[in-house]
């Protein structure tokens, strides 16, 4: 059986929209699963700010054919797959 790490994607259309910084938040809550098993990976840190413990910062995606920072982040949360709280990693 394959084993899966990342089984959702929130996109803008389950964000908040803010009207005091014109910006959009992704609240991990409407996820309904345990945050210590979440992590969110963001260019925008406001975007993850109700649940800072579980965002992992990106630099934007700028069409570098040479960005491997997604890669990095894999090896992260590969390395942390069986972690008790991926919070603390």
């Amino acid at each position: 059986m394959e084993e899966y790490l990342i089984d959702g994607i929130l996109s803008r259309g389950h964000c908040i929209q803010t009207e005091i910084v014109n910006t959009f938040i992704k609240d991990l809550r409407i996820l309904g699963r345990n945050l210590k098993d979440v992590a969110i990976v963001d260019n925008c840190v406001i975007g993850f700010c109700f649940q800072l413990d579980n965002g992992i910062p990106i630099y934007p995606y700028e069409g570098d054919e040479n960005d491997n920072s997604l890669y990095d982040i894999a090896e992260f949360l590969i390395a942390n797959k069986d972690a008790l709280d991926i919070r603390v990693n």
